[in-house]
């Protein structure tokens, strides 16, 4: 889908946003019963513990698929994403990855500041990293003071011809299909484009295997 193919949708947009939040209810159900049960029994068997790790698991992927299904909807719509706020790029980065293990960060001295930040920025790093780290082992993350993003890591770059397509809705099918398309559960990559337009951005897979690269551009000043 490109910039001129996205016309807003706001019946599919409130269509989405009706699925997420019915979506939602039954999975705070779960989630809730879940550590009840685990509140009040102490289970020994360790058969029965992986289970219910593998459920707590399980639920997590579903909110957050939940919660990119939210953003898309809203971009469809023709609105934000998230909504920014302005502020220091470095501090966002900082903060976006100071729980992720595995990740450098390389920022300049200086604040390099942005009217269009805050939360898209920060879902939209730990999006990437998250990814980043499924298809590789280690990530680091260096911003120019132009506002220039670069996130490579070690794991197989996406394939040349799919580099045009990967943050659209038609590519997600094809990288699904391809071991260098990094496809990215519930529509990731394409989550990551509404939060790159929500702020105002522009996104590029570059790179060759063992230095994948995704660039973003963002507004500054």
């Amino acid at each position: 889908m490109s910039d001129s193919e996205r016309q807003p949708d706001p019946q599919l947009a409130d269509m989405m946003a009706l699925i997420v939040h019915d979506l939602r209810n039954p999975l705070a159900t779960i989630s809730a019963n879940l550590s009840f049960a685990r509140e009040v029994q102490e289970f020994t068997d360790q058969d029965v513990i992986e289970s219910l790790d593998d459920v707590e698991l399980a639920l997590g992927e579903l909110a957050k698929g939940l919660e990119q299904l939210g953003w898309v909807g809203r971009w469809l719509g023709g609105g934000v994403a998230l909504t920014p706020t302005p502020g220091d790029i470095r501090a966002v980065l900082t903060k976006a990855v100071e729980a992720t293990d595995g990740v450098t960060l390389s920022l300049p001295d200086a604040p390099v500041n942005a009217s269009l930040a805050g939360a898209p920025l920060t879902r939209l790093v730990q999006l990437l990293v998250q990814e980043s780290l499924r298809h590789g082992t280690k990530v680091s993350l260096s911003l120019s003071s132009d506002g220039v993003l670069e996130v490579v890591d070690d794991g197989v770059a996406v394939g040349a011809e799919l580099r045009p397509v990967v943050f659209t809705m038609a590519g997600q099918q094809a990288l699904k299909s391809r071991a260098d398309g990094r496809y990215a559960k519930v529509v990731g990559l394409l989550a990551v484009r509404a939060l790159a337009d929500t702020l105002g951005a522009t996104l590029e897979a570059t790179g060759v295997d063992g230095a994948a690269k995704t660039v973003i551009r963002l507004k500054v000043g």
